[in-house]
Parts: structure tokens; sequence; C-alpha cells
């Protein structure tokens, strides 16, 4: 359904007209709208970003008995607008919808009337790149607000659907995009249903049709929320060239493309061309005949069309990656894609793995729906998870292709190394969010905890949830905080992974912020042991009335319960004192009427660092060493200088050893900070050592004292 359009006629039903009482019946027979296929092929529509047509329409008009006093007809043509330029020498007339049309009079006609209409047109694709963030409606955009006969966007089915899709949306952009997925998901192309035009009730009850329905379906949608959307009749390059196409337009402050058919929002490539618009979904060519035997009349159109130039763009480009360079049998896998777009668009992309005769890998779910706005940067990720019966001692390479109409195709090579069942680095992945349920606007943290299991290189750790992304390496046992503003509502998923194969999959709900919670809360990210400090809640109620709650605070052994009434914002504080040092977890919780909320924060609770040191000299070799141990808490910013030498470490706890060579100062200083960043020193003589000789560095020695006596006696 992709890119294939439907072929069909487009017909608007003639009326009834008096001209003279004896002879003035008018009738409109049929249009027949046919295609000539052009020369030049195009492969791919959505790369063609200029385009230039010669477009000629010609036609018959034919009465079988009796000759006519006049015939007129009014041709649909491409329009004139900022992206179509339409040269014609001809006759026009406009519309009610500003439409421009070919007029065509022949008074007298001869029974066969021919006639042949010839324009070009320079077609440039249709892209978003602003929207106007605040706007009125025109007046003679609110026709396309209002319900027709064909279009019913006040029926209750309809409203009550469109409501449901766009639920958790967050502008008008996002909404657009939303109906137009939900069309092009659900309802299925037939293209039996060509030369008919259904209304929008048949379409939602059947869920059938071409693009004529598809179109019509998402401007009922869009009509019920508010928004105003118009019916676009015209032409577009297809598998079998160039076709009839029906597609729409949605009024953001200015009119946005809509192809509900083949899933475009926002943007148009070239080949869509734009032949009229209207509130209903009849749109075509129509002809007036006066006399004698006018309701008799065989009406043939034909509309060739043929491409004098085009120009194809580079596809856009991306980030894709993958969560390590190697894996082994049983691993599980990230791949992430990472866009920084011009433009609004919707985006549908397709991550497919290499073809095997035997499982290889899962991917939940290969395809992904993305709305892009433009310096927005958008993330989007798929788990995988590596078949464990693979046959060892081997080496597999699985290209993981990602395709998508208007992006470049690109490729993450996935490569399993069964030759070893185990790897040589191990870490353990834990990890806990602060909010399973968070209100919008509002910031979700992750507390993850790396545990070194084996190895020593270091290991990748990457973290993804909605837009947000972030990797790192690590080379010893650490505890990460992390802290993002997710961008959606809903039912959202958070992904931690690891290079040496390990995923760790967290879920959470953002929702609209809704009448109680828990605002704000301020605790201090590090303390002193036994010190005391205090934890501020700012607990809101937007509710009308006067608020019984009760607040659940729990750290180290404590538990504190307070019964609160609470009216629009409450400030509650919170004194503690923490006898043990390390990372420690506040858990507050509170309950209501219709209100259940937890929260979890995390605070670093440290203590002045011992520092003992062990420094010796070796006179012999005129050699320092020098024993750092650091104990009760992390040091940092450790400094220690023997004369103008300096040795220095990040941070430290447990033990490091340090030499220096030709120490002339046996004086060491020390210099240290703790957590918060306080500073400490030391400072200490170095200890001499005696130390045993072996018997060559005795006559090395002894041959070196006889001849400093050599020297000085000669001197």
């Amino acid at each position: 359904m992709g890119t294939e359009r439907s072929v069909r006629a487009a017909v608007i039903k003639g009326s009834v007209m008096i001209f003279n009482m004896r002879f003035s019946i008018l009738s409109l027979v049929l249009i027949l709208l046919s295609l000539s296929i052009c020369t030049a092929e195009i492969t791919d529509p959505s790369s063609i970003s200029e385009i230039g047509l010669k477009i000629v329409h010609n036609g018959t008009v034919e009465t079988p008995l009796f000759r006519l006093n006049k015939i007129s007809i009014d041709l649909i043509m491409p329009q004139r607008d900022e992206n179509q330029i339409v040269s014609f020498d001809g006759e026009l007339i406009g519309d009610k919808f500003g439409n421009s049309l070919i007029h065509i009079e022949e008074r007298n006609p001869p029974r066969v009337f021919h006639y042949s209409r010839e324009f070009l047109v320079n077609i440039s694709e249709r892209r978003t790149i602003s929207i106007p963030s605040t706007y009125e409606i025109p007046d003679d955009v609110k026709v396309y607000l209002k319900s027709t006969e064909n279009i019913q966007s006040d029926d209750l089915e309809i409203r009550e659907l469109s409501q449901s899709i766009v639920n958790n949306s967050r502008n008008d952009f996002e909404r657009i995009s939303m109906l137009a997925k939900w069309v092009h998901d659900n309802v299925e192309y037939k293209k039996s249903l060509a030369n008919e035009s259904k209304d929008a009730r048949w379409v939602l009850e059947n869920k059938l049709g071409t693009c004529d329905e598809f179109s019509t379906l998402f401007i009922a949608l869009s009509r019920s929320i508010g928004i105003p959307a118009r019916f676009v009749a015209g032409y577009s390059y297809g598998n079998n060239g160039w076709e009839e196409h029906a597609f729409s337009e949605a009024y953001l402050g200015k009119w946005i493309p809509v192809d509900a058919t083949n899933l475009d929002v926002g943007r148009l490539d070239a080949t869509h061309i734009k032949f009229a618009v209207s509130n209903e979904n009849l749109i075509g060519s129509r002809i007036k005949a006066y006399g004698n035997g006018a309701e008799e009349i065989e009406w043939e159109s034909r509309t060739d069309i043929s491409i004098l130039d085009y120009k194809e763009d580079k596809k856009p480009s991306y980030e894709l990656m993958i969560s390590s360079d190697e894996f082994v049998a049983g691993d599980s896998a990230v791949v992430i894609m990472r866009i920084k777009p011009e433009e609004y668009a919707f985006l549908r992309v397709d991550l497919q793995p290499c073809v095997s005769d035997f499982p290889f890998i899962e991917i939940n779910d290969t395809e992904r729906d993305v709305i892009l706005e433009p310096g927005k940067e958008k993330i989007i990720f798929w788990r995988l998870r590596i078949s464990e019966d693979l046959s060892e001692n081997m080496l597999y390479s699985c290209p993981l292709v990602l395709n998508s109409k208007y992006l470049e195709s690109k490729e993450a090579v996935l490569n399993v190394n069964t030759q070893r069942s185990k790897r040589m680095d191990e870490v353990e992945l834990r990890a806990e969010l602060s909010d399973p349920v968070l209100g919008y606007g509002r910031n979700e943290t992750i507390f993850l905890h790396i545990k070194r299991l084996k190895g020593s290189n270091p290991v990748k750790i990457g973290f993804v949830s909605g837009d947000y992304f972030k990797e790192f390496y690590v080379d010893s046992e650490k505890h990460v905080t992390l802290s993002f503003k997710p961008e959606q509502l809903g039912k959202q998923e958070a992904i931690v992974y690891s290079s040496t194969g390990s995923v760790l999959v967290l879920n959470y709900v953002v929702r609209e912020v809704e009448g109680i919670c828990i605002d704000k809360i301020e605790l201090p990210s590090l303390i002193k042991r036994r010190e005391e400090g205090k934890v501020k809640l700012w607990i809101r109620n937007d509710r009308p009335s006067l608020q019984e709650l009760k607040l659940y605070a729990r750290f180290d052994s404590y538990e504190i319960i307070r019964n609160l009434f609470v009216r629009n914002i409450s400030l509650i504080e919170i004194p503690f004192r923490i006898n043990e040092t390390g990372i420690k977890k506040f858990v507050f919780r509170l309950t209501g009427s219709d209100v259940d909320m937890k929260t979890i924060r995390e605070i670093r609770v440290y203590d002045t660092p011992e520092i003992e040191v062990d420094a010796l000299y070796l006179p012999c070799k005129k050699r320092a060493s020098v024993t750092v141990y650091v104990s009760k808490d992390i040091a940092r910013n450790i400094e220690i200088n023997i004369g103008n030498e300096t040795r220095a470490i990040p941070e430290l706890i447990g033990t490091r050893t340090f030499h220096f060579d030709g120490v002339k100062d046996l004086g060491v200083s020390i210099t240290y900070e703790d957590l918060s960043g306080e500073s400490y020193s030391i400072k200490k003589q170095l200890k001499t050592k005696e130390e045993e000789e072996n018997p060559i560095e005795t006559l090395l020695r002894m041959i070196d004292e006889f001849i400093q006596i050599l020297i000085n006696s000669f001197s």
C-alpha cells in the first residue's frame, strides 16, 4: 500500500438547467480520464525534489443524433501555488474554493467536437519547515471545518474515535500525524473500489477503500477535533506510472500536506500534482450542453502527462549504531538510530534482520514510527536477542538493514563469535526508576549500579528512553544517576545495556499532571555522616476542596508518616540524620482519595577519609616508595610531592603505591579532598631503609670508593 496509487475517475454529478423551455436539458453523461505513460521512468518517486511536466488535456464530445447549440466545459488543472508554477495561455475561470479551471466554450459545435489544451508545470516537493505557534483561522478556511454529506465529521462515532486516537498528543502536528497513521494502518486498500467514492461513515464501518476513502476518513477525523482539512484531487507517480490520486491538506496556520494512503505527513515528493481542492470528496471536470439531444452526449477526456526533466535529492542521513562490536550466543543487543531533522514529518522506519535458514535473532517489532520536528533530535531503538543454539567455533556476521521511504538505507552489522562461550569482561546491571508514574514535564531519574564480575577492560554502558540517550565507559564498580525529561505521554520504555551483551528493560508511565501531586522535592545530593539534614516537599492540590492526605517517608531504617490537610500548596519539612556512609535511598509515598503515588530520591552519605602513609627511602638506589592507605571513604584529587616530583590520582579507596627516583629531599607532602571538596594535608619524612648488598654490588661499591680515594690524593 506504500507506493500504490489508485486509478479512478473523479466525478462531479451535474444538474438540470433551464436555458430554453423547448430544448434546454443539460446532461452530464460521463467523464473518462485516461493517461499516457511517459517514456521517462522514475524508480523512486520519494526522492524527486523538482520535476518539469507537460500536461495535455484532450477530449471529444459527441452527439449521436442532433447538433447542439452550445457546449461549455470547465476542466480541472494544476493549481498555482508556492510549489507549483503553471504556464498556460488559455481562458481560466475560478470556483468558490479558489481553484483555477480551464474554460472551453463552443457555440453550434459539430456533432463530434475535439479540443486540446496544453500547459507546462514545474513542481517542487512540499516540505514543512515551520508551523506558526499562534494563528487565527481565516473565514475562507472555516468552510473546511464543517461536516458535509460525504465527510460526516459531526458523526458521534467519528468524534469519539478521533479523540481516542489523539489522546496523549501534545500539538496539532502530532495530532494529524496520529490520525493519518490510524487511517493508514486500519483501512485496507481495495483496488476494486477504484470507481466509487464512499462517505466517511461507510469507510469507518467497512475499513476498505482506495486513496479517496483514505483521504475522506482522515478529513472527517481531523475536522471532528477542530482542525480544518480539505480534499485534494490530482495525480502522482506510482508503480504504473502517472495515476490519479487523492490526498488532503490540514490547516495549522498554513496548509500542511497529508497523504494517508502513503503515510506522508508534512511533506510530499514533487510527483504529487495538485489539480483541485474541495470541502467534499467529489471533484472533477464538468460539462454543460445546451440544445436538442443534450441528454445524449458522450464525453471522453484524456490527460497526457510527460516528464520534461526532474531532480533527485540525496536522502537525509542519520546515525545507526549497535551496542557492541561483538556478541556471544545468547546475548542481548540494542540498535539505536539518531536523527536531527530539518522539517516536520512523519517517519516510519523498518529494521530488517539478515535472512537465515535458522532462528538467528529475535527483534521486538521491526517497525518504528516517529514524528519529526525541525532541530529536535529523535532517538529510535530496537531490542534484539541472539539465539543460544548457535554452532560452536564460528564467526557470524548479520547485517541489520534500516529502510525508510525518505531516508538513505543503512546497515548495522551484528557480529557473533562462538569460538568462546564466555566473555573476558562481564558486568552485572541493576537499575531502578525514581517514578514508575510521573506527571508530564517532570524529570525521571534512573539509579544505575554497575557491578564488575570479570575482567578489567573498559565496558560501554548505554541508556536510552524516548529521545534521551547516554553512553559512557566504566572500568570498575560504579553507581550512576541519570535524569531526563520524558517528551511523550503514556506508557514508556527505558533500556539499559552494556557492551558485554546485557540489556535491562524498565517501564514507566507519563501522565498529564493531575489534581494532587508531589510538586517538588529538595534533598541535598551529598551529606556528611551524622550531620543533620532536611528534606523539603511541596504537596500541590489543584482540586477545589481541602484534601486529607498521608505522607510516608522512609530512609535508612526510619519511616515517618504524616497526616496532612492540603489546600493549594503545602511545604513539608522532614529533618534527618544518617549514621552510615554510602548511597542511601529516600522513598516518599502520598496517599488519599484517588491518590496513591510513590517517588524515590537518593543521597550520598560520606565521611572524612582517613589516610595512612608508609614512606620508605632506599639510599643506595636513591629511590622512594610511598604507599597510601585510604579508609572510611573515598579520597579525591590526591597529590604526593617529594621535592619537585608529584604523583596524582583522581580518587582512591584502598591501597596504592607510588615510586620516586633520584630522590634528594626526604620530605613528603600529601594533599587530598573529601567528597564535598574540603581539603586536607599530611606531611611526613621518608624512613631510610638499609639494604643488604649482594657480592657484585659490594665489589662495585668498593671500586667506586677506591677511585674516589685516588682522585682525592692526586688533587
